[in-house]
């Protein structure tokens, strides 16, 4: 695997050591063509790293001070204000940035987040505020985010902490999904809880993990089938924009059928990601 810091000895064993920890797709789940490297393994050099440092030195590096959502009084800090997705989203784009750059006051900055997180469950499993400002109690999609945040720090951590405190959080999936399905955000972005699972379940190998996932394929939104017969080929009408026609969901179906492929196995999911791909670049392009 090339390597920007080949040349550096401390590099090399660096990334010697987190090449015999490669994790790669446990059977069922297909093969993988690449297996990730832990985060970390690889440090950006020239004009990448001059944009990392200019986001790191930018908005993300200040935005808990430049926006009151992400201040000290957000939920996902023990306060009482904002505590939805916005904290676990600059969370998911703040873990590996600090670890990339191996910036100290990011990785502080992260690690009171994480600290704050990691002491947030409950006894059913269930992480986080129970019901954010204006959201329905019990709400899934946020905290798909934050297991998406916490595989990264783990990766780049080993902090032993997270595989057991996410293994709950799914079996508190396994046990409520049935009385509490997924609905709104998180039925249209299920492949985002699917990516941890997977994850989960190659470093655990627990089997019933496959079968919450595949609970989340089934109670989810079929990306494959909105692709499929393809309906929105014009500009929508505000008044008709809807959690299907949202911009961001869209852009995050992308990834669905190339995601759940790993456990299907059907050749139909896996050549969805290109329908889809020729959908939005026929019909929708860059705008």
């Amino acid at each position: 695997v090339p390597c920007a810091h080949a040349s550096s000895k401390s590099h090399r064993l660096r990334w010697a050591r987190s090449s015999m920890t490669l994790v790669r797709n446990r059977p069922p789940l297909q093969s993988e063509a690449f297996v990730p490297l832990a985060l970390g393994s690889v440090r950006p050099r020239g004009w990448l790293l001059s944009q990392c440092r200019i986001q790191a030195d930018g908005l993300t590096g200040h935005l808990e001070t430049a926006w009151p959502d992400l201040g000290p009084n957000n939920m996902w800090l023990g306060g009482a204000t904002e505590g939805w997705e916005r904290g676990p989203y600059y969370l998911d784009g703040l873990v590996p940035l600090a670890y990339v750059l191996d910036d100290p006051v990011l990785k502080a900055r992260t690690s009171r987040w994480i600290e704050s997180i990691l002491t947030m469950q409950d006894a059913s499993g269930w992480i986080g505020p129970v019901q954010a400002p204006g959201r329905q109690p019990y709400d899934q999609w946020p905290v798909f985010i934050v297991m998406k945040a916490l595989t990264q720090y783990q990766e780049a951590t080993g902090d032993d902490r997270v595989i057991p405190f996410l293994t709950r959080f799914c079996a508190y999936l396994r046990d409520t999904l049935d009385d509490r399905p997924l609905r709104d955000w998180g039925m249209h972005r299920w492949a985002d809880g699917v990516l941890s699972l997977h994850w989960l379940y190659n470093r655990t190998g627990d089997e019933w993990l496959l079968d919450v996932a595949g609970r989340l394929a089934l109670q989810g939104y079929d990306w494959r089938r909105h692709f499929e017969d393809f309906r929105y080929k014009c500009k929508t009408p505000r008044e008709c924009c809807v959690l299907q026609t949202h911009v961001v969901n869209n852009a995050m179906a992308v990834k669905t059928g190339g995601v759940w492929w790993r456990q299907s196995g059907d050749a139909g999911d896996r050549a969805s990601v290109y329908r889809t791909l020729d959908m939005l670049d026929t019909y929708h392009g860059q705008a």
